[in-house]
């Protein structure tokens, strides 16, 4: 009787043990399974690495952009004048035309009249750009006096000219070589939105406030 008492006693202290030892082991292979996880990348949860690509792609999608927006070019139309002829070009953005009362060349010339963003332009002290900048240019640039005087018309919008006395707006011309935009005699319109010169000089012009 002993004896079965101590055979029985035995096998429940196995049991016990066994019991104890099986949760051990299986959280021992469960840290070895992060510890795996963490030493190989590609062993880790595939969500993960998605949540990754997600937060990488807008910032690649922005600078990729403003890339774009730098390489832009200006918008550009162009029309060839013909000697003794009127006409008229008005710009991409429909806000700015040049026009030409009697061209005094004796061939056809190609007129054309570009559209630049003013935040490509330096900022020049005591000069407040409304608008865009308008190009001017005959023959590509060949010209820079221009054979005859043309008339170059630009509308400004009400929030561009809000707070600013519309009588004293001004056409400039950008002299590169001074980075300085000079004024030149202009006609305001401050009921329509609009100025108007008489330009003699292919360049770069746009309404300012002096």
């Amino acid at each position: 009787m002993f004896t079965l008492r101590a055979v029985l006693l035995v096998v429940v202290m196995l049991v016990f043990f066994l019991a104890q030892a099986l949760p051990a082991a299986s959280d021992g292979s469960g840290a070895a399974g992060s510890a795996i996880e963490a030493a190989d990348p590609s062993r880790r949860p595939e969500t993960e690495v998605l949540r990754r690509k997600k937060h990488r792609h807008p910032n690649q999608n922005v600078a990729k952009e403003e890339e774009e927006e730098e390489a832009e070019e200006p918008e550009e139309v162009s029309l060839l004048v013909v000697a003794g002829q009127e006409a008229v070009l008005t710009s991409a953005d429909g806000r700015a035309a040049v026009s030409v009362r009697r061209f005094r060349m004796p061939r056809i010339a190609q007129l054309s009249l570009r559209v630049w963003n003013q935040s490509v332009f330096r900022p020049t002290p005591g000069v407040n750009l409304i608008g865009a900048v308008y190009q001017v240019e005959l023959d590509e640039g060949v010209t820079v006096d221009l054979p005859t005087a043309l008339n170059l018309g630009i509308h400004y919008t009400d929030r561009e000219a809000r707070g600013l006395d519309r009588q004293r707006l001004v056409i400039g011309l950008l002299d590169r070589g001074l980075d300085f935009w000079a004024p030149i005699p202009t006609a305001t319109d401050p009921a329509n939105n609009y100025v108007s010169a008489t330009i003699t000089r292919a360049g770069l012009y746009a309404v300012y406030r002096p």
